[in-house]
């Protein structure tokens, strides 16, 4: 059986590959040889695969975007380097307050940096 035996009884669906091992018969030395170095090519390819598909699937939960941290009327205090009595005073002027009911205070803290990044020269 020579090696274009091997091309023209091959299976077109790798997957036929997994139910038997008929095709490995008569094959000789030289053929069984190219065989394992196709199989060791495909299984290198399926491996890529599989492990591309992963990245794919993970990439968008690595890339989501982080939920705004609300910093509490102290946290943000310190921050800008005012008392707490200030804050509660000036709450409604600031424009990264957030009220999350009538008595829980809380400060965005990506907008409170750039709110000093624009007070700061």
């Amino acid at each position: 059986m020579g090696s274009s035996a091997v091309s023209a009884d091959a299976p077109r669906d790798p997957r036929e590959l997994l139910e038997g091992t008929a095709l490995l018969d008569g094959l000789s030395a030289e053929e069984a040889a190219a065989l394992l170095t196709k199989a060791s090519r495909l299984q290198a390819s399926l491996t890529a695969y599989l492990e591309s598909d992963r990245a794919r699937r993970a990439a968008p939960l690595a890339q989501a975007p982080q939920p705004s941290r609300l910093l509490t009327p102290r946290q943000a205090a310190e921050r800008l380097s005012v008392g707490l009595r200030w804050i509660y005073r000036h709450a409604d002027s600031l424009p990264f307050t957030r009220r999350l009911s009538s008595r829980v205070l809380r400060f965005h803290e990506e907008g409170l940096e750039k709110y000093l990044r624009q007070k700061r020269p």
